[in-house]
C-alpha cells in the first residue's frame, strides 16, 4: 500500500468495435458487447490474461 496521498492519474485506450448482438459471459457492462478486433473476441469472452496484455501491452506482468 502507497503511503504517498498524492492521487495517481492514468489515461488509456483501447481499440475496438461496438456489435449489435452480445457475446461471452466473463466481465461488465458493455464487455459483451465491445469487440476486440486484433484479439477476435469481444470482452467479455477474453481471459484475464488475455485482457491484462491487451491493456498494457507494454507493461510486464
Amino acid at each position: 500500500m502507497r503511503k504517498d496521498p498524492t492521487p495517481l492519474v492514468f489515461h488509456g485506450s483501447w481499440q475496438g468495435e461496438i456489435t449489435r448482438a452480445a457475446a461471452g459471459a466473463g466481465g461488465f457492462g458493455y464487455d459483451p458487447i465491445f469487440f476486440v478486433p486484433a484479439l477476435g473476441k469481444t470482452a467479455a469472452e477474453l481471459s484475464k490474461a488475455e485482457k491484462r496484455c491487451s491493456f498494457s501491452p507494454g507493461v510486464k506482468h
